[in-house]
C-alpha cells in the first residue's frame, strides 16, 4: 500500500517516477525529512530498502539513481543524476554533499561551449564508504568510482577511480591512507 502511494504521487510531479525493487515488504520503506522545506525528487529512483534522506535535499535525474539499502543522506545535499548514479548498501552521506554525473564538453575552441554538449559516465560509489561534510561540501565528479568501504574527507573534490578500503580527501582528491 505504501510503494503504491508513492508511486502515485510521484506521478503528480512532473517527470519523476520511483521504482521500488520487488523484494521490498510494506513495511517501514524509507524516511524523508521535512524539517522546514520538503526534499525535491526528480526523476527515475529505484529504492532497494530502507533509505533516511535528510530536509533540503534534491534528488534531480535525467537518467537513473540506484540507492541501496542501508543509505543515509543528510540534509542540504544534491544529487543529480544526468550519468546515474549508484550508492551501495550501508553508505552515510554528510549534509551539504554534492554529486554531478556528467561533464560539459570543451575541445572545440571555435564553438560556445554550451552547445558542444556533454558526456554522462555515471558515478559509483561503494557499500559501506563513509561521505563526510559538516561545514564543506564533498562533491563527486562525473565518471569517478569511489570503492568498497571508503572514507572521504569533507570538502573534497573527488574525480578518477578510488580501491575499496581506502581514506580520500584534497582538491583533486587522493589516496591519504590505506583503511
Amino acid at each position: 500500500m505504501v510503494k503504491k502511494c508513492i508511486a502515485w504521487a510521484a506521478t503528480k510531479i512532473k517527470g519523476c517516477s520511483i521504482t521500488f525493487d520487488p523484494a521490498i515488504t510494506s513495511g517501514y520503506l524509507f524516511q524523508v525529512g521535512f524539517a522546514h522545506a520538503s526534499a525535491l525528487i526528480r526523476g527515475i529512483i529505484r529504492f532497494r530498502c530502507v533509505v533516511s534522506v535528510g530536509s533540503h535535499v534534491t534528488l534531480r535525474g535525467k537518467s537513473h539513481f540506484k540507492l541501496s539499502q542501508g543509505i543515509v543522506i543528510g540534509d542540504f545535499c544534491h544529487i543529480g543524476g544526468a550519468g546515474g548514479v549508484h550508492i551501495g548498501d550501508d553508505t552515510i552521506i554528510g549534509a551539504y554533499f554534492s554529486v554531478h554525473p556528467e561533464n560539459h564538453l570543451f575541445d572545440d575552441k571555435s564553438q560556445l561551449i554550451r552547445l558542444q554538449g556533454v558526456s554522462h559516465q555515471g558515478i559509483v560509489i561503494g557499500k559501506n564508504c563513509w561521505i563526510g561534510a559538516k561545514v564543506t561540501v564533498v562533491t563527486v565528479l562525473d565518471g569517478a568510482t569511489i570503492g568498497d568501504g571508503c572514507v572521504v574527507a569533507a570538502g573534497s573534490v573527488v574525480k578518477g577511480v578510488f580501491p575499496d578500503g581506502c581514506a580520500i580527501g584534497g582538491i583533486p582528491a587522493r589516496i591519504l591512507k590505506r583503511i
